[in-house]
């Protein structure tokens, strides 16, 4: 068996306090001249020769290498002013760029790249066709983009002579400070990455971690040799952008000796943005936070086939996560969740528009899961679900939550389960545990998740179709002035969602101050079924009722407008000819 990942590599950093000095080198380097360096070589090395390599271009635009270490060649390939246009909080930015031979574009590192420090810096994997300089080499133009709007040309891969699949040895401790554990650290704020693909990024399978991996890596420069307990929360990065990578995969069927251990962690940084990527293939989360990440962005990304070998989650959320919003993903093939939102220390998240598709293929989960509060899941489409669609753990603490018009398509479990303290098993808490009694205590709702809101109640569990119009009256009673949402559903149970086939929200109807809701439905058919939520934003969202059946009263049949009925044409008919009778003669009268 694949050894696992530990579940909480955030846990493990405890290396030492960071210096004075170290604290003004990362000042220093927001006042660093910005440079546009383009890499024409896929080497790793850093040499005065003809060429610029990555690492050589991290180096210079860090301010960690000088102009004077260059050759006159290499001097050519670095241009200042920056392009116009471009700037972070006013100032210009620093830009890598890229002409590799078209047959040499995948850099093969042999040791991890140097810490991104320079605060205003773009990566752009794009490969130029062509260059020229002018002005003593320092004014570049770089031509037509040879790659794709979708697709990767430049890789980002370790040196295939590495090898992390060995385990760890007493003989070994030395080479573990060799260990490509990462592509891309940054430590600095307005940085971007697009347009590469990077894959392979991994360490040695051991009970611990002092660093952990990724493709990229997002943190405080003070973070990296800091105890746990005095990790720097107020300077951190901010304003990152991870955009159009391919991370964990490469496009040009490379193989590389390991899989990633994860896609972006974003330990420590706020505002940052992950947006049109493709993530995959990762042993562990594709997309994983820690300790801080305000104001995260993660939209329009593909997500799959993550988690295969440790913290299974596509997407893992934890630390301060205020403001943050996962939206217009498509998250399928994962071996967990989907969305796992595990013990956030502040703030809330917005999940919305996000396809869900297949997840769980190792472990049993609810496809979104969740912990805290004030979350809101709204306009979501999750299917082929082995678990439930939405979980709500009881604790930590998890109410208010809003679910609201997701549609659900064969889930193996309630579409919205609220976990209750009663049930303390593993599977009570990823998966879900059934259907809730009623709440009929302060306690009992305390230690459920949205404070055990109990479901609305129809009046009746079956329904009539009106012989007048066709409409069915749906009534019930709930909270007062809540919110109830109608859902159209199929499952294998008649009387229980525990396998649900479909769910589709139909109709939503706010009840009134005296509990009591009704709303009139058409377009109904007998035999189908109908199931309600209520949402308050004191409680969050309840689970799903019972179905209810729409039947018709007995002799009733589905009104069918009669076809129009056209009396035949005849053909006029000739009036028959009247003869008169003939005239008989009136005796006359006798005189006498």
């Amino acid at each position: 068996m694949k050894p696992q990942f530990p579940l909480a590599l955030a846990a493990t950093i405890a290396l030492t306090i960071p210096s004075q000095a170290q604290a003004q080198a990362q000042a220093q380097t927001q006042t660093i001249e910005p440079l546009r360096v383009v890499v024409n070589s896929n080497q790793d090395i850093v040499a005065k020769d003809q060429i610029i390599t990555l690492r050589e271009a991290i180096l210079l635009v860090n301010g960690q290498m000088k102009m004077s270490d260059l050759s006159d060649r290499e001097k050519s390939l670095v241009s200042r002013p920056v392009m116009s246009g471009e700037n972070y909080r006013g100032l210009p930015v620093s830009r890598i760029e890229f002409q590799l031979p078209t047959d040499q574009t995948t850099i093969r590192l042999k040791t991890v790249l140097p810490d991104i420090t320079k605060t205003g810096l773009i990566i752009d994997g794009t490969n130029m066709v062509s260059v020229s300089s002018s002005v003593g080499g320092f004014t570049i133009t770089a031509n037509e983009a040879s790659r794709g709007d979708e697709v990767p040309t430049i890789a980002l891969i370790p040196d295939d002579q590495l090898s992390t699949s060995k385990k760890d040895t007493p003989d070994e401790r030395e080479k573990h400070r060799d260990e490509l554990n990462r592509g891309f650290t940054i430590t600095s704020s307005g940085v971007t990455v697009k347009n590469l693909a990077i894959a392979g990024f991994t360490t040695r399978h051991r009970s611990t971690s002092t660093e952990p991996p990724a493709d990229i890596f997002i943190t405080a420069a003070s973070n990296l040799d800091a105890r746990l307990e005095t990790l720097e929360t107020d300077r951190v990065p901010q304003d990152i952008t991870i955009e159009n990578n391919w991370l964990g995969r490469l496009p040009q069927g490379i193989q590389t000796p390991m899989k990633s251990a994860f896609g972006v962690y974003v330990f420590n940084g706020n505002q940052v943005t992950i947006r049109g990527n493709t993530i995959a293939d990762h042993d562990g989360s594709g997309v994983i936070t820690s300790i801080q990440s305000k104001g995260f962005k993660i939209h329009n990304n593909l997500v799959e086939k993550n988690g295969s070998a440790g913290m299974p989650d596509a997407l893992r959320i934890e630390g301060d996560i205020e403001g943050g919003e996962i939206y217009k993903n498509q998250i399928q093939n994962n071996a967990g969740s989907g969305i796992f939102v595990f013990n956030p220390s502040k703030g809330s998240l917005k999940i919305y528009n996000n396809q869900l598709q297949n997840n769980s293929q190792r472990y049993k989960r609810g496809a979104i899961y969740l912990t805290g509060l004030n979350h809101q899941v709204t306009e979501n489409q999750i299917t082929q679900q082995s678990g439930a669609g939405v979980v709500v753990a009881a604790y930590p603490a998890s109410y208010s939550n809003l679910i609201l018009n997701n549609q659900f398509t064969n889930i193996q479990g309630l579409p919205i389960d609220l976990v209750s303290q009663m049930n303390v098993g593993t599977n009570d808490y990823q998966y879900g545990d059934g259907t809730n009694a009623k709440t009929d205590s302060r306690e009992r709702g305390e230690k459920t998740g949205n404070a055990g809101i109990n479901t609305p109640t129809f009046i009746s569990s079956e329904f009539f179709i009106s012989e007048l119009d066709g409409s069915v009256d749906l009534s019930g009673t709930t909270l007062p002035n809540a919110d109830v949402e109608i859902y159209k559903v199929s499952s294998s149970s008649d009387m229980t969602l525990n396998t649900l086939n479909s769910a589709t929200r139909i109709a939503t109807v706010k009840s009134g101050g005296d509990d009591r809701f009704s709303i009139k439905l058409t377009g109904l058919k007998p035999g189908d079924r109908l199931a309600a939520t209520v949402t308050t934003p004191n409680f969050g969202t309840s689970e799903m009722t019972r179905p209810v059946m729409v039947k018709a009263l007995p002799g009733y049949q589905v009104a069918v407008p009669p076809e129009p009925v056209i009396p035949p044409v005849q053909e006029e008919q000739p009036k028959p000819i009247v003869v008169p009778p003939p005239v008989q003669s009136v005796p006359q009268p006798q005189l006498w």
